[in-house]
């Protein structure tokens, strides 16, 4: 299994901001919606990393 490198950039970079985010998240003050932005961030990068493959990659 290949890992690309953009994907082990993202990856330690969410390791290293996860405290943050998750005070951010998880203040007083928060919005309902702020885990769901993350959640559609992830989403949307697996969908565009995935689009870029070719079929013949498999």
């Amino acid at each position: 299994m290949r890992i690309h490198s953009p994907l082990l950039l993202l990856i330690s970079f969410a390791v290293i901001t996860a405290p943050a985010w998750n005070e951010w998240i998880y203040s007083s003050s928060a919005a309902w919606y702020r885990p769901h932005i993350l959640w559609m961030v992830g989403v949307a990068a697996v969908y565009f990393i995935q689009r870029q493959r070719r079929y013949d990659d498999f």
